[in-house]
């Protein structure tokens, strides 16, 4: 029997290596790895890790063991989310699977007007989304998914 700690590792080798299969026979017998921490990828989860992969296939077989879309790192110098990651295709993969956006993520993937609302939204609130806080925007259609 593995630590938790080698057992996150394998989790995490067969996301990168791209193993659904190898990664629901994981989960099978450890459901909690799905909303583990991973030391050696700056406190991301499984979930983040799918980002770096462009599979949707693996992301919707986390989502469905029941990973939190939402769940960010726990990384010391701050923490990221799947759509702080992810390129336009995959972030809107992630938007159709219901992740909530980000300042920093609608900056990134061009999104000025949703930006500009979760500005107007905070002014009126000390950053809610950083305190953990579900409230935000919804993610736009206008990602482009081709």
């Amino acid at each position: 029997m593995s630590s938790p700690r080698q057992a996150m590792n394998d989790f995490v080798t067969a996301i990168q290596r791209g193993k659904p299969g190898r990664v629901g026979e994981m989960l099978d017998r450890s459901p909690e790895l799905v909303s583990m921490y991973h030391a050696g990828s700056f406190g991301g989860t499984g979930l983040i890790q799918a980002v770096l992969t462009d599979e949707g296939v693996m992301v919707d077989l986390l989502l469905d063991a029941g990973a939190d879309i939402d769940q960010r790192s726990d990384w010391w110098a701050g923490s990221f989310g799947v759509l702080d990651h992810a390129g336009d295709q995959m972030a809107a993969h992630w938007c159709e699977r219901g992740a909530t956006l980000t300042p920093h993520a609608a900056a990134r993937l061009g999104m000025a007007e949703e930006l500009r609302a979760l500005i107007d939204e905070t002014a009126t609130a000390t950053a809610p989304w950083r305190r953990g806080s579900r409230s935000g925007i919804g993610c736009s259609s206008r990602i482009s998914s081709s």
